[in-house]
């Protein structure tokens, strides 16, 4: 058993990714997102805009600024269970919630009605009760918004031992509703309550900049390279530049999955591709 194991992470390490289609073209993408409806939600900071890939038609949505439609550096993207899209507008100091259409919904900030202090978010996740997990680089630290009382707390008080902070990045949601957070060259596993699980250990020096989770995967991106997991922390492939006959790039920034289709994003470009394990 162990030896079957041990021969399938090998093999799979650097599988061939076949590109099917270029379905978005970016100036400086950071961030992408997969709705339940199988629309994709993209953030660009090079124009401050969202991008929305739907049904085979891609509509932009937002400019430079402050208003209810505008961004300064939209950090990241999460499309929640509910279908509502939250945008971390990170140079504006907020998060502006928005319907599946890009019609705003609301802003949460300091001064919103939520009861935060000091707000400085880099990116979100949305449980599937609806709770709000807030990550802040810069003050390291993870914060739960409930939206109905407007209520914060600290998700976590680790500052100690293997699940404290190190140099936080990214938050995801796993859909047995754990917190998966990237913190530096690790990934720490959370209940919702805020208890430490586990660690997956990255491998150091790769810049990891993002984090996704589907049903059965866990996967990390840093600009060289794509590593996914499975939840007990055993190494399913990686994906280099190489990986991609024809793509090759040396800045990947995000990725989304469902099966065997993967939604790669690249500073230039948004990639639907499949996975080749042969």
């Amino acid at each position: 058993m162990f030896f079957l194991f041990f021969f399938f992470a090998v093999f799979l390490q650097d599988p061939v990714v076949r590109v099917e289609a270029i379905l978005v073209d970016c100036k400086d993408a950071v961030s992408v997102s997969l709705a339940t409806d199988g629309s994709l939600y993209l953030s660009d900071r090079g124009v401050n805009s969202i991008i929305q890939y739907s049904l085979g038609r891609t509509r932009s949505f937002g400019e430079t600024g402050w208003g209810n439609d505008s961004f300064d550096n939209p950090s990241d993207i999460c499309a929640s269970f509910f279908l509502d899209i939250y945008v971390t507008d990170k140079n504006n100091n907020r998060i502006q919630r928005f319907d599946k259409n890009m019609v705003f919904i609301e802003t949460i900030a300091k001064n919103s009605g939520y009861n935060i202090d000091s707000f400085r978010p880099q990116a979100c996740a949305i449980t599937y009760q609806g709770e709000i997990i807030i990550l802040e680089s810069e003050s390291q630290r993870i914060v739960k918004l409930n939206p109905k009382n407007k209520e914060s707390v600290e998700f976590t008080s680790y500052n100690k031992g293997p699940g404290a902070f190190r140099d936080l990045k990214d938050i995801s949601i796993s859909p047995d509703n754990n917190v998966i957070v990237l913190d530096r060259d690790r990934i720490l596993i959370f209940d919702l309550f805020g208890n430490f699980a586990r660690t997956i250990s990255l491998e150091p020096g790769n810049n990891w900049k993002t984090i996704f989770s589907d049903h059965s995967r866990l996967f990390a991106v840093s600009s060289q390279k794509i590593v996914a997991f499975n939840f007990d922390g055993g190494l399913l492939f990686e994906i280099t530049s190489s990986s991609i006959p024809g793509f090759p790039t040396d800045d990947f920034r995000d990725i989304c999955a469902s099966d065997s289709s993967l939604f790669i994003l690249t500073a230039k470009e948004l990639l639907h591709c499949s996975l080749l394990l042969n």
